[in-house]
């Protein structure tokens, strides 16, 4: 290559790297201080120049800022922390981790579209944080509402950024000091405690402080100082102990023990939880057993006392025991164990020392059974058959071995077995039963003469010692049963009883009576009546007589009477077994007959009042008409009219349209029909025929 050529080469190398920087992309770190230190945490605001003469940056660009490794290198371990998408960004804001080991770093940016890495700048990350607070107080007693108040002082570096945690659950408090906060107290009686942290924006460290809350009130709890917490078997001498189990931190433990009255035996306070013996006072017995109760109350340290503890039982043992029963009722007159089956005897423990018992029946000496109890209360035994039998008492103890008593010899006597038969007679009125007393002899199948008896013949009457006796039963208006009781008491004293229930049945007296419809009183034109037998006490014949006559043998009969009047209705009732009873109840047959008069004259100048007009009187009309006509058959007068009682209401006054009618005859017609049914048959003047017309004279 000649001079001339390499010229040209180098004029157009020139051209060229001038024409590619021209056109090319880039982004660029800048006015970055190098000398400001950052902490974990911090955030870290990086500005940036992009230069893009081209566009080819696109609008899906992302310019990321990367933190290198602590060696300053930027390979697959480089730490994203801060992104800004764009064509163009004036600068990226990222945050410094909190795991970052304090140290010198370098950051760079870089494009995702078009690839592109800015310049790199050095970073300095420093530990600048020193987090801490106090609490007032760091402990204590909640109040009655159950909570603590505990106030809060931020004694860290001055800055921003900080955020608490009370460990509550109640959520963070973002700033610098928190107002006082509220901690609740457990409800079991157990301490609280609570974790609070204290964070900072600028560090990766965090400062925490425990917070404890006891209870207001301490609930005491106290258990037997076994293994098991179990009931321990306590045996003379005794040293109680008992376990506490009471929750939290409280001040002071009080235990009281006291004996099966109710009286205080001794008093111990501890200020710890270990177990509480009562060393004071070592139990011992020589022939009984104690009983002792403890309880507990513990006080905060707040100076508050929880209610009672729950109690403790210690019964404690001798070490030796006694079997001793006594056995009741004893006969005075032979001082004897002896009575009539069923036979129930008192067993009472006359013993000393042990905790269990077992009283043991045999039948001579044949063992039976034996009932066990826990305590010295009385028994009660019942032998149901005659017999020779005996009884012991065994005493138990987990101190010692058990005891058995002497055997108490107990007689069972046979007792009577009353039994009768009855044979009843009745009549109309009463019933008479034979009691038959089969009541065998204990030697025999005989009935048992000997015996003393008493009879209940349940009906109220006096109690009968016969042997056999009779007694009569009064009917009475109901039916009735009687339960006859029979005592009966044997040579050897014993005495029992048998009670028939419901054995003697009577029924009700006959009684007649009978109802009528449609009532007692029957107002014509309806004569009828329906007779109802409401007898009762078995009747099977009916006798009626209706009180005019008539007389039927039907159960439930009808009669008609012929006309108005009162009538006696008797009812003979008769029983299958003969038995009669008589009923009469009256009955009213009522009604309006019916009637109706028509005058032949009448004077309107008459001094008389009634004479002065033409009135046809009657009473019982259901309905009727009448017309008065002239001597030319013209009517001159009609009316139809009648009051409540079926009374004619109109009358003729003499006047035809306002004028009086001339002196002289006229002319009736009347048709009526009366309440009770029949129709008027017309009017009759001194004997003659009835006729529903006639002639009036009209006088002046």
């Amino acid at each position: 290559m000649n001079r001339y050529t390499r010229t040209a080469f180098a004029l157009l190398f020139v051209f060229t790297v001038f024409a590619i920087s021209a056109y090319a992309q880039t982004v660029s770190i800048v006015n970055f201080n190098s000398t400001t230190p950052y902490s974990p945490g911090s955030v870290v605001t990086v500005n940036i120049s992009v230069s893009d003469p081209a566009a080819k940056i696109t609008a899906t660009n992302a310019f990321t800022l990367y933190l290198s490794q602590p060696d300053g290198s930027f390979g697959a371990a480089k730490t994203a922390i801060g992104t800004v998408n764009g064509k163009t960004a004036a600068s990226i804001t990222g945050t410094i981790p909190y795991s970052t080991t304090p140290g010198s770093y370098r950051i760079q940016v870089e494009a995702s579209s078009p690839a592109l890495s800015s310049n790199i700048v050095n970073i300095n990350i420093v530990n600048t944080c020193d987090l801490s607070f106090s609490t007032t107080p760091a402990k204590g007693c909640a109040g009655t509402n159950g909570m603590l108040s505990i106030s809060f002082t931020n004694t860290s570096p001055p800055g921003t950024g900080y955020h608490w945690d009370f460990g509550d659950g109640s959520g963070v408090y973002n700033g610098n000091t928190p107002s006082p906060h509220n901690f609740a107290a457990t409800t079991d009686g157990s301490d609280k405690v609570y974790t609070v942290t204290l964070i900072s924006d600028n560090c990766q460290t965090r400062f925490t402080q425990n917070v404890t809350v006891y209870p207001n009130k301490p609930i005491a709890s106290i258990a037997y100082n076994t293994p098991t917490e179990g009931v321990p078997n306590a045996c003379s001498p005794y040293i109680i102990t008992v376990k506490n189990k009471t929750l939290g931190t409280n001040a002071s433990y009080s235990y009281t023990l006291k004996d099966k009255n109710g009286t205080i035996v001794d008093n111990v306070v501890k200020t710890d939880n270990t177990p509480a013996s009562f060393t004071r006072t070592p139990i011992t017995t020589d022939d009984e057993i104690k009983t002792y109760t403890v309880t507990m109350q513990a006080t905060s340290t707040c100076g508050v006392t929880s209610a009672v503890s729950n109690q403790l039982t210690f019964t404690i043992a001798p070490s030796a025991i006694s079997s001793n029963l006594e056995v009741l009722p004893v006969s005075p007159s032979n001082n004897k164990v002896i009575g009539c089956a069923p036979f129930t005897v008192i067993l009472r423990n006359r013993s000393a020392g042990g905790t269990s018992y077992a009283y043991n029946i045999y039948n001579g000496d044949t063992f039976i059974e034996a009932v066990s109890v826990n305590d010295k209360t009385d028994v009660y035994y019942t032998f149901t058959n005659p017999g020779e039998y005996k009884a012991s008492l065994g005493v138990f103890s987990n101190c010692t071995s058990g005891k058995e008593s002497s055997k108490i010899s107990i007689t069972v006597l046979p007792p009577p077995a009353p039994d009768f038969q009855i044979t009843p007679a009745a009549d109309c009125t009463q019933t008479t039963v034979n009691f038959k007393n089969t009541t065998p002899d204990a030697s025999s199948t005989a009935p048992a003469a000997s015996y003393q008896y008493t009879w209940d013949f349940g009906d109220g009457s006096p109690q009968v010692t016969a042997f056999s006796p009779s007694h009569t039963y009064a009917f009475t208006n109901k039916d009735v049963k009687y339960s006859v009781t029979l005592t009966a008491i044997n040579a050897n004293g014993c005495t029992k009883i048998i009670k028939k229930t419901d054995l003697i049945s009577l029924n009700a007296l006959p009684l007649a009576d009978f109802a009528v419809k449609p009532d007692t009183i029957v107002n014509i034109p309806n004569y009828h009546v329906d007779i109802i037998d409401k007898s009762t006490g078995g009747a099977a014949q009916w006798a009626w007589d209706f009180g005019d006559g008539g007389q039927s043998k039907l159960q439930n009969p009808s009669h008609t009477y012929a006309d108005t009047g009162t009538y006696k209705v008797k009812l003979v009732m008769h029983t299958a077994s003969g038995c009669t009873d008589t009923k009469i109840h009256t009955i009213h047959v009522v009604g309006v007959p019916g009637q109706l008069y028509v005058p032949n004259a009448f004077m309107p100048t008459s001094l008389t009042q009634e004479l002065r007009v033409f009135t046809v009187k009657g009473s019982g009309i259901k309905q009727w008409t009448m017309r008065i006509m002239n001597n030319w058959g013209q009517v001159i007068f009609e009316t139809n009219k009648l009051n409540s009682k079926g009374e004619p209401l109109d009358f003729w006054d003499g006047k035809y349209k306002g004028q009086e009618a001339p002196q002289g005859v006229y002319a009736w017609e009347i048709s009526a029909q009366f309440i009770n049914g029949t129709e008027w048959s017309g009017m009759s003047y001194k004997g003659s025929s009835p006729r529903r017309s006639g002639t009036l004279t009209l006088i002046r």
